[in-house]
């Protein structure tokens, strides 16, 4: 009986912690907690076995109404959003880490993917002289974006490349706009800094709102591409799709959790992914607007960093489709 009722007195918690954070968390204590939600209703689906084993029924009934809390954080984004929408247009973003020199997994994904625009984050000068190479098939390119790293890859032109510096302290973001076979895109590509302390913490958010006053103005469909250091469970995530009314491409197609990826970063063997899977969570995005339709959304293979490639398949509606 003791067991059972500690087990309850976890879920209630962690139940309480998981609504307030995802409602509330505008501190940088709280929000820290908002993006552990599917871990949270694992840990709960695990207590009420042990409870359902221990043959504690009526504690079960409370931890299951608990974990159909829980619930409502995690299975909405398994519900399939759109069917059988065709795709005519692949994203691909991948953060591959400043430590990370060597292209060779890079070039790998990119042969295997074939992607019509790619966002590389984080990229140093040793790792853009080896992406060089996608330049016979992707030809249309950014330069580096400092601080942040960004860099653009695409098989159609880039037009109106801007450096944007959103957010309280100045941090650097790509803009720029291209022509699919007649459809206009307005591309936006962000890496705000890890929230780790209040100073970053406010820098990411002003930089996201930023971010949000400016897709605002687009008067083209909009892809918003970036490793966001952020969840869709925190109420500054929510606060800019509120603001923009972008979709988050993994509606319907599940979570899609990108970090940390340890294996290839810290040269593991692949079955140490498998272990850490269960604690990664979504902090790689790809925003579009209404207009833009999605067929898949699914994570690439490891590129040496620790984060893994976020892909998208994506119809581009015609001109003047609503």
């Amino acid at each position: 009986m003791l067991v059972a009722c500690a087990c309850l007195v976890t879920v209630v918690s962690i139940t309480g912690l998981a609504l307030l954070t995802n409602r509330f968390g505008w501190s940088i204590y709280l929000e820290l907690f908002s993006h552990f939600q599917v871990q949270y209703f694992i840990v709960a689906l695990l207590f009420a076995c042990i409870v359902l084993c221990l043959g504690h029924f009526r504690i079960l009934l409370g931890i299951l109404f608990c974990s159909a809390l829980l619930s409502a954080q995690v299975l909405p984004w398994y519900v399939p959003a759109q069917m059988g929408v065709q795709a005519n247009y692949r994203v691909l973003a991948a953060n591959l880490n400043f430590s990370n020199t060597n292209a060779a997994q890079t070039l790998t994904l990119m042969n295997r993917e074939h992607p019509d625009l790619a966002l590389f984050i984080e990229v140093g000068q040793a790792m853009k002289a080896q992406l060089e190479a996608l330049a016979t098939t992707m030809p249309y390119s950014t330069d580096i974006a400092s601080g942040s790293g960004l860099m653009l890859y695409s098989k159609y032109p880039l037009t109106d490349i801007q450096l944007q510096s959103f957010g309280l302290y100045g941090r650097q973001s790509l803009t720029a706009h291209l022509n699919v076979n007649g459809h206009p895109i307005s591309l936006v590509a962000a890496h705000p800094l890890p929230p780790v302390e209040p100073r970053l913490f406010q820098s990411r958010n002003t930089l996201l709102a930023d971010a949000g006053d400016y897709i605002k103005t687009q008067t083209a469909p909009v892809i918003f591409l970036g490793d966001l250091n952020i969840t869709m469970w925190s109420p500054y995530y929510q606060a800019l799709m509120r603001k923009t009314g972008l979709t988050n491409v993994r509606k319907g197609f599940g979570i899609r959790p990108t970090w940390p990826a340890v294996a290839s970063y810290y040269g593991l063997p692949p079955a140490a992914q498998t272990l850490i899977k269960p604690l990664q969570i979504p902090i790689d995005h790809c925003l579009v607007s209404p207009k833009i339709k999605v067929s898949n959304v699914y994570t690439g293979a490891e590129t040496g960093s620790d984060h893994l490639p976020v892909i998208a398949d994506l119809w581009l509606d015609k001109p003047g489709v609503t």
